[in-house]
């Protein structure tokens, strides 16, 4: 199926690596969720990811490329836990350039983990990943 997306060919490129999905599950049932977590708070942890900056709606006529910026929030009831999977996660995603169907990345330029501390929950830990995208569609 060809990703009509950057945000699902950055979903099929974060579950086909194998450093994530042993924290979050393999498949349709991996905790990577678009926007928001479900209401029913999923099994720990989990990533949550969106586009923050997408400087599309200002590009000039006939300018091929994308360059977005998205966040992922890695959630973890155990902050060790939570950074490994983040750490994973960057490791993953910092310095890729492929081609994800019909989107080909130029690159993809991360920063963080950043920590942060959930204030409505005593237990649940956040890392943030910030990932610069360059793209266009082929």
């Amino acid at each position: 199926m060809a990703a009509d997306s950057i945000a699902e060919a950055l979903r099929t490129l974060v579950r086909g690596t194998t450093a994530v999905t042993d924290y979050i599950g393999t498949g349709s049932s991996a905790r990577l969720y678009w926007l928001a977590a479900p209401d029913d708070l999923p099994t720990m942890p989990y990533i949550v990811y969106s586009i923050i900056a997408d400087p599309a709606e200002s590009r000039g006529i006939g300018q091929k490329h994308a360059q977005p910026r998205v966040q992922f929030s890695v959630f973890a009831d155990h902050k060790e836990n939570g950074y490994q999977l983040a750490e994973a996660l960057l490791e993953a995603l910092n310095h890729y350039y492929g081609t994800s169907d019909d989107l080909a990345i130029d690159y993809i330029r991360c920063t963080g983990p950043t920590a942060l501390k959930d204030p409505n929950y005593d237990n649940v830990y956040q890392f943030v990943v910030d990932a610069e995208v360059r793209y266009e569609r082929v």
